[in-house]
């Protein structure tokens, strides 16, 4: 695409096209003018498809003219003026300019109004050729998936797009269309990734369009996206090859993460992967979850999966194995009858469902941890005899709410449990917060201490665990409606 630069000042000139080409605005070139003459030649001659024009530059004999010319050749038009007046403000509007920007301009604002620009024609041009494409497409599509299919004419350098959730699909496929390339691109949708079809075999160019588009994808947009591009070494650069090769590049981020562009230079070769436990793995898990040892079960999964280095197994082969695992954690449960909680049973099914269709390694391993942290310690509870964990929880917490620093984390330990799991049996079986009942519990030894001794105010705080009068006083008004002076006083007369 290209742009026009009209101002009457050289510094300005210079410095706006300094600024565009030092940016990643993807203009083939960047025209300069100085006069109105010049301007209205250039319009004619070069067609831009941005004006960024100096409203200043024209007098009122020539405006109409300027008008019917920038209407003909140019799409948009970004105007600047030195004088911020009613005047200048409907020359723009008769203009019907993207933006009028005052000078000094703003370098930030200047690259925002210019990327805007570009994505909205990039934008009509896809609804204009929309139609125009469909044949195109189809011949693609049978390129892509057919392996004699009859070669093209053009060098095509294929990239595909993989999100991390194919919910965002159909987000990514319109900014896919709507991005303003330096060449248009052709876009395939296909049902959880996308395929693009850059017009260069420059190979460096095509990297730097796709990291382009990924940081410009990632700072508006929450979704994660990974591309892959065909290997270097590819010997055959039909689309079909190039899909097959690049198919095979996705699947890296199963173990690298997302939001990088993945340009290997030789094609990938897996490595093969036992996908079942040997007999002396499953023994070895046998004993972890007997044992309910939850460092070895860490230390294994950690070992097994997230330590691995190149060359990676299949995929495919590694969940195969992860499922093997989780088999054994499967006949724990039912030897402890857990598959007869509809709970535990839900996130049973979870963490399968996650093995299968969750693309990165990391997260699946994080599930199948907290399921079978879980897993032991409901086991863990359900082997206690007449022991009742929260009771227990209770009691150190009544033995020492005087510290001021007691945490969950502390009262967790004392009962060698999973703080968050403490929280959640507590929240379940009494109906209140960690948080709630220490208050509770404090709040119970302040008025009894309030009603039956003479201490000051700031020591019956601390031997409540407040280490501050005033948080004290504030809490002890909020659960009971009153000062603690008031309270000590109501109890003295009565």
């Amino acid at each position: 695409m290209k742009l026009l630069i009209a101002d009457r000042d050289e510094t300005e000139r210079y410095g706006m096209r300094w600024l565009v080409t030092s940016s990643s605005l993807p203009f083939s070139s960047v025209l300069l003018s100085s006069t109105l003459k010049e301007t209205l030649s250039m319009i004619e001659s070069e067609r831009p498809h941005v004006i960024i024009l100096e409203l200043d530059m024209m007098n009122e004999n020539s405006f109409s003219e300027m008008k019917w010319r920038l209407a003909d050749y140019v799409i948009k038009v970004v105007a600047t003026t030195t004088e911020a007046t009613f005047a200048r403000a409907m020359e723009a509007i008769e203009l019907q300019v993207e933006k009028l920007l005052m000078k000094p301009l703003s370098p930030m604002q200047l690259q925002s109004i210019l990327k805007k620009s570009l994505l909205d024609i990039e934008s009509q041009r896809s609804k204009e050729s929309s139609v125009e494409k469909l044949d195109d497409h189809h011949f693609l599509y049978h390129a892509l998936f057919v392996k004699d299919s009859p070669a093209l004419n053009e060098n095509l350098t294929l990239f595909l797009v993989q999100p991390e959730y194919s919910r965002g699909l159909k987000s990514l496929h319109h900014s896919l269309q709507s991005y303003p390339f330096q060449y248009p691109v052709t876009v395939l949708p296909l049902s959880d990734r996308i395929i693009c079809l850059y017009p260069s075999s420059d190979r460096n160019l095509v990297i730097d369009e796709a990291r382009r588009f990924l940081r410009d994808w990632h700072d508006s947009s929450k979704g994660s996206i990974g591309i892959s591009l065909p290997a270097t070494a590819l010997n055959d650069n039909s689309i079909y090859h190039q899909y097959q090769d690049v198919k095979k590049g996705v699947e890296l981020f199963f173990y690298k993460g997302f939001r990088h562009v993945m340009a290997l230079e030789e094609p990938v070769n897996w490595r093969y992967l036992d996908p079942f436990l040997s007999p002396s793995e499953q023994v070895e898990w046998e004993d972890i979850l007997k044992k309910k040892d939850q460092n070895r079960m860490k230390d294994w999964m950690y070992g097994s999966f997230l330590h691995v280095i190149p060359p990676y197994p299949d995929p495919g082969l590694l969940k195969t194995r992860l499922t093997s695992i989780l088999a054994q954690v499967r006949r724990f449960m039912k030897t402890h009858h857990l598959d007869e909680d509809k709970r535990l049973e839900e996130r049973y099914q979870g963490v399968f469902e996650s093995i299968l269709h969750h693309r990165l390694l990391y997260k699946i391993v994080q599930d199948m941890l907290l399921f079978m942290s879980l897993v032991v310690e409901e086991v863990e509870e359900k082997e206690i005899d007449h022991y009742d964990v929260v009771e227990s929880c209770l009691g150190y917490m009544k033995t020492h709410f005087a510290n001021p620093s007691l945490s969950l984390v502390e009262v967790a330990r004392s009962v060698n449990r999973n703080p968050s799991y403490i929280s959640t049996l507590i929240k379940d079986r009494k109906d209140r917060s960690y948080r709630e009942i220490l208050l509770h519990i404090r709040m119970n030894e302040a008025k009894v201490l309030l009603a039956s001794s003479k201490e000051p105010i700031q020591q019956i705080a601390e031997h409540v665990g407040f280490s501050q009068a005033n948080h004290f006083s504030r809490k002890f008004k909020e659960a009971t409606g009153m000062s603690p002076s008031t309270y000590r006083n109501q109890k003295l007369r009565s």
